[in-house]
């Protein structure tokens, strides 16, 4: 049998009575090895280049085909918007495409980004 617990909720007469204590971020102001990969790849492949407009073709047509579904950790489905698994329509395809496609370009040339990511360790050591 799980176990009940009770909380006890104490009503608050004022904002003063509120005391938020920011986190500290330690990495604020340091751009992640994540983010140098997308400002490389973005500047490398912007989406004026063949490589972006033939993948965001072939998404789009996944897109009219069905092929491409919503997944829960995506922001529609978090907010309720769509369903997992129900399948994606072409707007929702297209926004935010850029995010995919550095995921994609990581995933399809593995070795490009192991080097990348290994330059990049070594000049925060320096």
């Amino acid at each position: 049998m799980a176990s009940t617990k009770t909380a006890i909720i104490q009503p608050i007469h004022s904002l003063e009575e509120i005391t938020v204590v920011p986190k500290e971020n330690e990495e604020k102001g340091n751009i992640t090895v994540w983010g140098k990969w997308a400002n490389y790849i973005l500047n490398s492949y912007p989406p004026s280049s063949p490589e972006y407009k033939s993948w965001l073709s072939t998404r789009i047509q996944d897109a009219k085909d069905g092929k491409l579904r919503y997944t829960a950790d995506m922001a529609n489905v978090k907010m309720g918007k769509n369903v997992a698994g129900e399948v994606m329509n072409i707007k929702d395809a297209q926004r935010g495409a850029h995010l995919v496609f550095l995921r994609f370009w990581r995933d399809t040339n593995p070795e490009e980004y192991d080097e990348f990511k290994e330059e990049v360790e070594a000049e925060a050591l320096y």
